[in-house]
């Protein structure tokens, strides 16, 4: 048998997705947004006064840290805070979404309607309402005539990476892209 609190994995498919299972789940939901009655672990340390209800990631390409408790030695600088919108999730007022620092057009509350937008660090997806995917793709393949993006501009405009196409590419070709930023 396992350790209480040990992780284990029951691995399944399903559409073609791997699907793992685990035991426990690190998490950091809101109490009232858990399907279980229980609380996460971060929710028991701060409620025993471990440690302060704050925590901070730092994630780059070459990795990450988490810190519990408070802000990380991995920044210096000034640390901006972004207030929170409810407590079902990690909501937050979006601004803008920015293509190499050209906004795509839509507006402030385009993005908060209905739900809203959710920080949720334990995804790498980027879900957007339909109308804003369509306009990122637009804001991408009007570069293409300054730029040569693989996957973007080299292809049918039907059967791109937006499209659920994939393409190799070299490190070059990557770093053509111009950086995404979300502006909260």
């Amino acid at each position: 048998g396992r350790a209480p609190g040990g992780v284990g994995v029951v691995v399944g498919v399903l559409f073609g997705f791997l699907l793992l299972f685990p035991d426990v789940i690190f998490g950091f939901a809101y109490q009232n947004a858990l399907l279980i009655s229980s609380n996460t672990f971060f929710g028991h340390l701060v409620e025993s006064g471990q440690v302060a209800d704050v925590f901070s990631m730092c994630l780059t390409k070459h990795g990450g840290a988490l810190t519990l408790g408070g802000i990380g030695d991995y920044y210096s600088g000034i640390i901006k805070y972004t207030p929170l919108y409810g407590t079902h999730m990690y909501r937050v007022f979006m601004q803008d979404l920015l293509v190499g620092n050209t906004s795509i057009g839509i507006s402030p509350s385009q993005w908060n309607d209905g739900a809203g937008t959710i920080v949720d660090s334990g995804t790498t997806d980027l879900v957007l309402p339909a109308y804003a995917f369509l306009q990122l793709k637009s804001t991408f393949l009007s570069m293409c005539t300054s730029k040569q993006l693989k996957g973007i501009c080299n292809v049918d405009p039907t059967q791109t990476l937006f499209d659920g196409y994939c393409f190799n590419m070299t490190s070059s070709e990557a770093a053509m892209f111009p950086p995404i930023e979300i502006v909260l």
